[in-house]
């Protein structure tokens, strides 16, 4: 069965491509709440009628996600990705776009980028804090600077992380939006 899967993500979750057909199929981490599925799913829904260059739900028979064995399940269209980095040209358009779609129907909250860093830093438990000292001072001046930042237009609602970031939809347009993550961390609210 292994040999029919193959592991192409995972962090807050697993994702696996199922090798037999176009799927991705994300497991959220135990304990996840499926309402914070739910809500991503509802998010990608809304980009998606909005036009917006997103990686698809993949059609299913059922309503996701999923939950099977307290792990909320999704599944998304896989869309080949190309070998080499994407550049920031191509995620220029769609980035622009992202940030000037009017807020979501799904209630977003701010998240704190400086402390979800130090939490993976303290997540670190096989080296010693010798090691963890530098990145933990260096999220604290970061943290800092980032109280300075302004805005030209309007504050943007949401920010891409680009290792989770989808560079590319099933029509070979460049996305953003299936490996966005919040200002509020997950997507949160009803």
């Amino acid at each position: 069965m292994t040999s029919a899967l193959r592991i192409i993500g995972g962090f807050d979750e697993i994702e696996m491509h199922l090798k037999s057909d176009p799927v991705v199929v994300k497991i959220a981490r135990h304990g996840s709440p499926a309402s914070d599925v739910t809500r991503t799913v509802r998010f990608v829904r809304w980009l998606m009628s909005q036009g917006f260059p997103t990686a698809p739900l993949h059609l299913v028979d059922a309503e996701q996600p999923i939950v099977v064995d307290g792990h909320a399940v999704t599944f998304w269209t896989y869309v080949p990705q190309p070998e080499l980095p994407v550049s920031a040209e191509l995620l220029a358009r769609p980035l622009n776009a992202l940030h000037n779609l009017d807020e979501p129907p799904v209630r977003l909250t701010r998240h704190d980028n400086a402390a979800a860093i130090r939490a993976s830093i303290a997540r670190i438990g096989d080296l010693p804090g010798s090691l963890t000292a530098f990145p933990t001072a260096r999220v604290d001046e970061l943290a800092a600077e980032l109280k300075e930042v302004s805005f030209s237009t309007r504050r943007p609602w949401c920010r891409v992380t680009p290792s989770t970031a989808t560079p590319f939809t099933t029509t070979g347009q460049p996305s953003c939006a299936t490996g966005t993550r919040f200002p509020g961390g997950d997507v949160s609210g009803t």
